[in-house]
């Protein structure tokens, strides 16, 4: 049985409130070699350890899909803590 992921849509993005961040957090886009710290915060959102870097690269950041600009990491001092991805509709 497949799992359905959580999908937030919105059609742009106008009127977006200002982000205001704990102090000691911080916001930013991917860059290479965030696949370990992404498959740690996809694992422990599921509480499964079936992630790894490999398989972000393979199953998301080397996908035609896949949007760097647009999938955000949100990390302490001391580890990646949440992310949020785009992914480009692909054919229609």
């Amino acid at each position: 049985m497949s799992q359905r992921q959580l999908r937030m849509r919105r059609p742009d993005l106008e009127n977006l409130e200002n982000l205001t961040l704990p102090p000691g957090y911080q916001v930013r886009t991917y860059r290479e070699g965030d696949e370990a710290a992404w498959a740690s915060i996809i694992n422990a959102s599921f509480g499964e350890d079936k992630w790894n870097a490999e398989r972000c690269r393979n199953d998301l950041t080397s996908r035609p899909q896949s949007d760097p600009e647009g999938t955000v990491l949100c990390s302490t001092s001391r580890r990646a803590c949440g992310n949020s991805l785009r992914m480009a509709t692909v054919g229609g």
